[in-house]
């Protein structure tokens, strides 16, 4: 009985397949396609320093390595996307510090007009240190500096 043969592939031809495997990746996230993808670049660029004799070994080549891809960097791969898609962004812009000016009664900081929760008295104009704000309502705090 003869034993089966494949044609040998193309290095280029098995790179474009990788590079596909790995765009195709997008559309299911579940990080399988992937390392065939990862294993076929790498057995399309092993094809120009290593003359395989036929097809087949090419593609159990790229079986073997995508199933060592997948068991060892899976996990880790798909821990580390995971981890940074439920990262909540930082967008405390208004709970800062920083300086402001008294207007209408008011201390205007950071382009809004926020009611003042202090024991002093303020003049109109003057300049005031914003500790922190909290709904509507800003800390603030005298400075040694008048408009």
């Amino acid at each position: 009985m003869p034993t089966p043969t494949v044609e040998l592939l193309d290095p280029i031809v098995l790179i474009s397949i990788g590079i596909a495997l790995v765009a195709f990746e997008a559309l299911f996230f579940s990080f399988f396609v992937f390392w065939f993808g990862v294993a076929s670049i790498i057995v399309g660029v092993m094809s120009y320093a290593i003359n395989f004799s036929d097809g087949l070994w090419q593609i159990c080549s790229i079986a073997i390595i995508a199933m060592v891809l997948l068991v060892v960097l899976r996990a880790k791969a798909l821990d580390r996307f995971m981890r940074a898609k439920t990262r909540e962004p930082n967008d405390d812009f208004l709970n800062t510090s920083g300086s402001g000016i008294i207007k209408d009664g008011k201390v205007y900081f950071k382009a809004t007009y926020w009611n003042i929760s202090s024991d002093d008295d303020f003049t109109q104009g003057e300049k005031v240190h914003v500790v922190s704000t909290k709904g509507a309502t800003a800390v603030v705090q005298k400075t040694k500096e008048t408009k």
